[in-house]
Order: C-alpha cells, then sequence, then structure tokens
C-alpha cells in the first residue's frame, strides 16, 4: 500500500515538473480541432466524395495525433535524468494508423455485445502511452500494452479510473453532444476549452506514471 502511494505521489510530483508542456499540448489539440474544423469544410464546399474525404481526414487526423503523442513523448523523455531522444513523427504516424485501424475493427466486432466496449477500454487502457513511450517496430505496441497492463493493472488503472470518473462528474457529464463540436459560439468555444484544459492535464499525468511504472522494474 505504502509503495502505491508513493507511486501515485511521484507521478503527480513529476506532472508538476513537466507543467510547464502543458501550453504546449493544449495549443495542439485546439489546433488539432481546427484544422479538422476547416479541412472538413473545405472538402464539403469542394463536393469531395465521402470515401475521399474520410480518407483525407484519416490522414490529417494521424498526422496531428502524432504530432501530440511527440509532445507528450517530449515533456517526460528529456527530464534531467531521463536524456532519450523522443519517438520521430513519421514512426509514431505509422503506429497510430496501425494500432488505430486494429482498435477500430475491435470497436466494430465486438460493440454488439454487453460490456465489450467497457472491457476493451480497460485491457487497452495503456496503449497510447505505449505508442510514444516505448521506441519499438509499430506492430508489437497492443502486445506490449497489454503485458504492461498485466504487469500494473491496480496500480494503473485504479488512479486513472478514479481521475476520469472525478473528471467526468465534475466536467464532461455536463457537457453536450453540441459542446464536443466547437463552433463559432463564445460560450462553445470557453467550454471546449476548459475541457481540452482538464484532457491535457489528465494525459500529461498519464505519461508521468507510465514512465514511472514502466522504468522501475530496470
Amino acid at each position: 500500500m505504502n509503495s502505491f502511494i508513493e507511486i501515485i505521489k511521484n507521478s503527480f510530483a513529476r506532472t508538476a515538473h513537466t507543467i510547464k508542456y502543458f501550453p504546449l499540448i493544449f495549443a495542439s489539440m485546439i489546433v488539432m480541432k481546427l484544422s479538422l474544423n476547416i479541412s472538413n469544410n473545405i472538402l464539403f464546399r469542394l463536393s469531395v466524395s465521402k470515401t475521399i474525404s474520410n480518407v483525407i481526414i484519416a490522414v490529417l487526423v494521424t498526422f496531428l495525433l502524432s504530432i501530440l503523442l511527440n509532445m507528450l513523448s517530449v515533456s517526460v523523455h528529456t527530464r534531467e535524468n531521463y536524456q532519450i531522444e523522443p519517438i520521430t513523427i513519421p514512426k509514431l504516424m505509422l503506429k497510430v494508423a496501425f494500432n488505430g485501424s486494429l482498435m477500430i475493427l475491435f470497436y466494430y466486432f465486438f460493440k454488439n455485445y454487453e460490456l465489450s466496449i467497457i472491457a476493451l477500454l480497460l485491457i487497452f487502457n495503456p496503449l497510447i502511452e505505449t505508442l510514444y513511450m516505448i521506441d519499438e517496430e509499430f506492430y508489437k505496441a497492443i502486445l506490449t500494452s497489454i503485458k504492461f497492463n498485466f504487469n500494473h493493472f491496480f496500480v494503473w488503472n485504479i488512479p486513472n479510473i478514479i481521475i476520469f470518473g472525478v473528471l467526468y462528474n465534475l466536467v464532461i457529464k455536463n457537457y453536450k453532444f453540441e459542446d464536443f463540436i466547437m463552433s463559432n459560439e463564445l460560450v462553445s468555444i470557453m467550454k471546449f476549452g476548459l475541457l481540452l484544459m482538464f484532457i491535457s492535464l489528465f494525459m500529461l499525468y498519464r505519461a508521468n506514471l507510465y514512465r514511472i511504472l514502466e522504468t522501475e522494474g530496470k
């Protein structure tokens, strides 16, 4: 129990240490959303077919998400006592595209089974962090993620579920679907920005907790 508490304390301490990266992560999320909005509008005005539009948006999402993950990688890797070159964006794009496609396939295959989505979310909970924390071949990320989750199931999932539960009850549940689609209305922009602020801090925390658990046995 003392070890569990110590790990959580260290993860919060490291999150505070890396808070200087928060503006970059927050800004990249805003840019991601604006880019997707603009791209959708352009494709719609050009009357591009739905299939081609979906491919273009998928590539854009992969690129923008890889930039975000690269920033998170930098925030954790470039500590005074942990100097490792962050994973490059092209390599992250390949990892995001491959593993993201598998997750979508899993979703469509299991979505009709009761509680299967919750189970998938729990099993693959550390996958995003695995993509940008571990510099390995793109096809190994899922197995690495499952192994990590198995080795650190309680200390990884319990605090993440608690924090997400607090985040959901204080912020997310008060949002309507329209609030997640950033419009030109000031209130909507402010609510969307507040949501991204909490998500950015949560992602920084997860990154630092993952690094602590991933390196504790080395």
